[in-house]
């Protein structure tokens, strides 16, 4: 199949594929996971439910379920923007902060995030509204009371 559930840094579990290097689904609580794996794995659903679960349940003790091949949300992200271009990090990076999981990142996380993806496509490093992004995502605004 080419797809890999992965663990988020806010604790829910996301579906990557390897084919299209891109997020099948974002955000999914365990129950919602094992239940969306198995109504997209053809005839195979019973088993697909199992292998979900299994897979889940080495997740969240910090088990590589896909061996040398399992790869982190954040190794997830770098793949996805180095396939996709830098059009596709705005798409993406705005959908992960509407739904939370870019501030479960801890900073130094997300600067070697930014880091590895200009690193990879250094057209893209000069970017002005690569930078402005990266500015607004790493500072925090001072709280107001």
């Amino acid at each position: 199949m080419g797809w890999q559930i992965i663990q988020q840094p806010n604790g829910k579990f996301c579906v990557h594929s390897t084919v299209v290097d891109n997020f099948m689904i974002l955000n999914l609580g365990k129950r919602a996971m094992i239940g969306w794996y198995g109504r997209n794995a053809d005839s195979r659903l019973d088993q697909a439910r199992k292998e979900a679960a299994e897979t889940i349940e080495q997740l969240e003790k910090g088990g590589k379920p896909y061996y040398q091949f399992t790869m982190s949300f954040e190794e997830a992200l770098v793949r996805l923007f180095v396939v996709h271009g830098y059009r596709s990090r705005f798409k993406m990076f705005d959908r992960l902060e509407n739904l939370g999981i870019m501030r479960k990142m801890s900073r130094e996380t997300t600067k070697a995030l930014y880091r590895e993806c200009w690193e990879a496509q250094e057209d893209d490093v000069d970017d002005s509204r690569i930078r402005q992004y990266v500015r607004r995502m790493l500072i925090k605004p001072k709280r107001v009371k």
